[in-house]
């Protein structure tokens, strides 16, 4: 293994490969195991280098057959291996590989839009055959060409195509889109001064999604550290034109009693203005007898039709995106640190930004009802002035 260490090095200095200190076994193949053109390479070079097969697997954590494999049946990396028709084929079957993978292109780039005259960036886009196994039956059921999934992916791969995780998209039931539908057009023409919005949401001490990190070449991200039991905060948010209500709540859970005392009767100067309604969501402390009849016997006016699932209406979800990442890029590790953070994000998030994303509201109804009521994507604010 001494020799193997003193071989590697050699390779590593002769082709300008970098190996990062203290980096685990396998480190040059990705997440599906496969080898990729940097290990493929590497393997060559130290193949040439006198090395032992089995030596050149343990280091880079492989099989030795794929050791093998990769220098003396290929001679091709493989990002350009896929692109190549296979040897030793009739001149027929070569043209109809080729025709093959010209329709699974084909195939593969056909696109759908779910909405109407909406703008671009308002409708969900997405592709009529996504997977494999989708275009393998459109080949055997318009086409009549009968092949296996694994051949639809080699083909895919040589037209330069990866294999992405997609994101979830919001929870969907028989009849939302006519509920949305419904919505949206009494809201049409509605003036956005006259209108709040409000929600809750628990703000923790975890890195909320943060899955990258800009650093040098030389230096290792942050390790990804999930903390159990760790510090939880319940925020409530009261938004519109001029007004930015962030509370911390002392309650870990809100029902009816809690609802009315932290979170409607500070603002009950804010709610009971004349021609001002209250739009929240149908959660039960918001929906409920004795929330409502509050509400009644202070004049605070509610607007008892919010359809369900509908997080890209209200415009208090993009502030708790922008709290949520202002938190974790303050890293708290205890309560007292998590509240102090909260405290700071909150007077980060000018009360300018709190406008921009009610006067959308708007914009967001036109868009519903451009999309006949299905979900839309909405454009994240990525800058907090």
């Amino acid at each position: 293994m001494f020799i193997f260490n003193r071989f590697l090095k050699r390779a590593m200095t002769r082709k300008s490969f970098i190996i990062p200190p203290g980096s685990k076994k396998g480190w040059l193949r990705n997440c599906r195991g496969r080898i990729d053109d940097a290990a493929w390479e590497l393997i060559r070079t130290l193949h040439r280098a006198k090395a032992q097969t089995s030596d050149i697997a343990f280091a880079l954590n492989i099989a030795r057959a794929s050791v093998w494999y990769c220098v003396t049946k290929t001679s091709l990396p493989p990002s350009k291996r896929a692109a190549v028709v296979p040897p030793g084929m009739s001149e027929e079957a070569q043209a109809a590989v080729i025709k093959r993978r010209v329709l699974v292109q084909r195939l593969a780039s056909v696109r759908y839009k779910k909405a109407g005259p909406a703008p671009e960036h308002w409708m969900w886009v997405g592709k009529r055959y996504p997977t494999s196994r989708s275009i393998k039956i459109a080949l055997s059921e318009k086409y009549r060409i009968d092949v296996t999934v694994w051949t639809v992916r080699r083909d895919l791969m040589s037209i330069g195509m990866v294999a992405k995780c997609r994101s979830n998209a919001p929870r969907h039931r028989v009849g939302d889109e006519e509920r949305r539908l419904s919505f949206c057009l009494s809201e049409r023409n509605v003036d956005v001064t006259k209108r709040l919005f409000c929600d809750e949401c628990y703000v923790d001490d975890d890195e909320h999604g943060n899955r990258t990190e800009w650093c040098w070449p030389d230096e290792h991200p942050s390790p990804m550290t999930s903390i159990q039991y760790g510090a939880k905060l319940h925020v409530f948010a009261l938004i519109g034109i001029g007004v930015k209500k962030l509370i911390i709540l002392e309650c870990n859970r809100v029902n009816s009693e809690s609802y009315i005392k932290e979170c409607l009767m500070p603002n009950l100067a804010c709610l009971s203005r004349p021609g001002v309604s209250l739009c929240q969501d149908g959660a039960k402390a918001h929906s409920a007898k004795k929330t409502l009849t509050w509400c009644t016997r202070h004049g605070v006016s509610v607007i008892p039709r919010w359809p369900a699932r509908s997080p890209d209406l209200n415009p208090t979800e993009e502030v708790w995106a922008l709290l949520r990442d202002l938190v974790s890029a303050k890293s708290p590790t205890s309560r007292e640190e998590l509240h102090e953070a909260v405290l700071e994000a909150r007077e980060e998030i000018g009360q300018d930004v709190i406008d921009m994303l009610v006067h959308r509201y708007s914009r967001k109804v036109e868009a519903c009802i451009a999309a006949k009521g299905a979900h839309f994507k909405v454009p994240r604010v990525k800058r907090v002035m």
